[in-house]
């Protein structure tokens, strides 16, 4: 087996698109057939028990396994993950990423147990109790949200939400969740008192939807880093 060194690859990503797109399909088409190999081993079925809990025949299950089909859809990823009754997390990332994901494709890397295993289900509980503090909500009312919808810059969102807060409405209708309970004020504001915010809803509608833009906030307020 050839051996390519990461010296190699990185200068072949940093100066060829052509590779670049060529290493994004390769490694897709290789991995993914392995892991759905390496978690019906684990699970201890065959291929017809597989297809079955899948939904096809075996033959296509065959095919799925085998690097060298290369057509695997959305939709067909979404039937293995409930038939293996596992997670699916598919999501752009950087080529700084995306090497560093490839640099462990052991069978353990390649693992997804099923939510019934008792190690997953152990897993599961462990987070579950580590619950976070709980937060406040944002309550966003005009100009603030309007320049958070039409995406504007930060220092525009910043005097969005600065005419927001030392106009008619008090410090206390725009809450921003903190580690503290405690509701910042417009200094503290201003000095970008950090802020540990999970969600921003807008309370003042019937609806209580998600704003549009919660990202230009969540900077400004500290939340994201």
């Amino acid at each position: 087996m050839s051996f390519v060194s990461r010296r190699t690859i990185a200068d072949k990503l940093l100066h060829s698109k052509k590779f670049r797109d060529s290493y994004v399909l390769e490694n897709i088409k290789r991995i993914i057939p392995f892991q759905i190999r390496t978690m019906r081993d684990e699970r201890k079925w065959s291929q017809a028990v597989a297809g079955k809990a899948i939904g096809k025949p075996q033959n296509v299950l065959s095919r799925l396994e085998s690097p060298a089909y290369g057509r695997l859809t959305l939709q067909t990823l979404l039937e293995i993950a409930r038939g293996y009754d596992t997670g699916l997390l598919i999501k752009f990332v950087p080529f700084s990423r995306l090497v560093a994901e490839y640099d462990d494709v052991s069978l353990p890397a390649l693992s997804a147990k099923s939510v019934s295993d008792e190690e997953e289900a152990q897993a599961l509980k462990e987070w579950a109790a580590h619950e976070p503090a709980a937060l406040e909500p944002v309550s966003m009312t005009s100009p603030a949200r309007a320049a958070a919808r039409r995406g504007l810059s930060k220092s525009e969102l910043r005097e969005g939400v600065d005419a927001q807060l030392e106009g008619s409405l008090s410090g206390s209708d725009l809450r921003i969740g903190m580690q503290d309970p405690a509701v910042p004020s417009i200094d503290e504001y201003r000095r970008g008192r950090p802020a540990s915010v999970g969600t921003l809803l807008n309370q003042g509608g019937a609806e209580n939807k998600p704003i549009e833009n919660p990202l230009y906030i969540l900077s400004l307020a500290g939340g994201t880093r």
